[in-house]
């Protein structure tokens, strides 16, 4: 457990777990995204090689965590975002917004059913508009590897959208 015991967990989760949902679900409008943050933090918490020193401190800590997580999924919510309006605006269109809404449900459907690792390239590029080698800098990976994770992304949205 990264060198917490299970103790100091415990008590952890008991002394702050409620206000960090609290906190969270204000800070999103949204419950169940609160509640999913609050489990990546204490499981961040869990997996820490390091953390805070003594009981001072502890709390700052825990929401630095929370709020640092919560930045990462609205950048991803973001960059997922504008790839679906890039998408979007290269699909079929002809002035039915019916079928533009569908066609970006369609494509939002299809991103889920992507791994992490293949949407966050999809995200990357066509979202944040980065190269491929930005991305392999990005995620320190090599080019190869985001440009087979590019790869099969896109061919399974195609796949999806069949």
């Amino acid at each position: 457990m990264g060198g917490l015991s299970a103790e100091a967990f415990d008590r952890l989760y008991t002394e702050h777990a409620a206000g960090l949902l609290g906190f969270l679900t204000y800070q999103t409008g949204d419950r169940t995204l609160a509640e999913d943050i609050v489990a990546d933090t204490f499981e961040r918490v869990l997996t820490s090689r390091s953390g805070w020193r003594g009981r001072s401190g502890e709390k700052t800590w825990l929401y630095a965590i929370a709020m640092n997580r919560m930045r990462d999924l609205a950048r991803r919510r973001g960059a997922e975002s504008r790839a679906l309006e890039r998408v979007a605006e290269y699909g079929p269109s002809g002035g039915d917004d019916f079928a533009a809404v569908s066609d970006r449900d369609l494509l939002a459907r299809g991103l889920q059913t992507l791994s992490d690792e293949e949407r966050e390239v999809v995200a990357l590029r066509f979202g944040a508009d980065l190269s491929l080698s930005e991305i392999a800098a990005l995620l320190k990976e090599r080019q190869s590897t985001v440009e087979g994770r590019l790869y099969r992304g896109l061919r399974r949205l195609r796949d999806a959208s069949t």
